[in-house]
């Protein structure tokens, strides 16, 4: 068996429920309205261009994936992956490692490298929605918002005991599987 290694997987990014309205101006992904305000202007300037970036899970917000811009993931944070379609999908994929390999638990990756923001789209949350309550000011009142288009085969690591801490580039290629 292949315990206590770490894994490597690719995950999917873009398909339906990956991005939601809280992700984009929801209370609980971002400080106040202002902050969503910039980032709104910021996702304006995305349209019709391909943009990198990385996600992060974020330990002080229930481990949400924080998009932002940039291959390494060093830009501006504009948005938040949904914690109930990804966070929940990589806790499976974790889980059937595993499963299949005998090999310890494994946590979600802190880190999806390799997607791709292909502009702009709009969001449309109904007034009674209860998302609706949840949203910042004004994009609570009228339902709309401008989300990016956020696609990408992730590359994912899956870290075993021992391998806290630790990035990725600092494991020999020797001691790592991939799926």
């Amino acid at each position: 068996m292949m315990k206590g290694k770490p894994w490597i997987t690719f995950t999917e990014i873009g398909r339906e429920g990956d991005i939601s309205a809280l992700g984009i101006t929801g209370s609980e992904s971002f400080p106040n309205a202002d902050t969503v305000r910039k980032n709104q202007k910021t996702l304006y300037g995305l349209s019709g261009k391909i943009t990198p970036a990385t996600a992060r899970t974020d330990p002080s917000s229930d481990f949400i994936y924080r998009i932002r811009l940039g291959e390494n993931g060093d830009g501006k944070m504009i948005g938040c992956l949904s914690n109930d379609s990804v966070n929940g999908d990589l806790f499976k994929i974790g889980n059937k490692i595993h499963e299949s390999s005998g090999c310890g638990l494994r946590r979600p990756p802190e880190e999806l490298k390799n997607l791709l923001i292909f502009g702009i789209r709009t969001i449309a949350v109904p007034p009674e929605s209860p998302e609706s309550g949840k949203l910042f000011r004004p994009w609570a009142d009228s339902g709309f918002m401008v989300a990016p288009v956020v696609l990408g085969l992730a590359w994912g690591f899956y870290p075993g005991r021992g391998y806290r801490g630790r990035s990725y580039a600092d494991i020999p290629a020797s001691e790592i599987i991939q799926l």
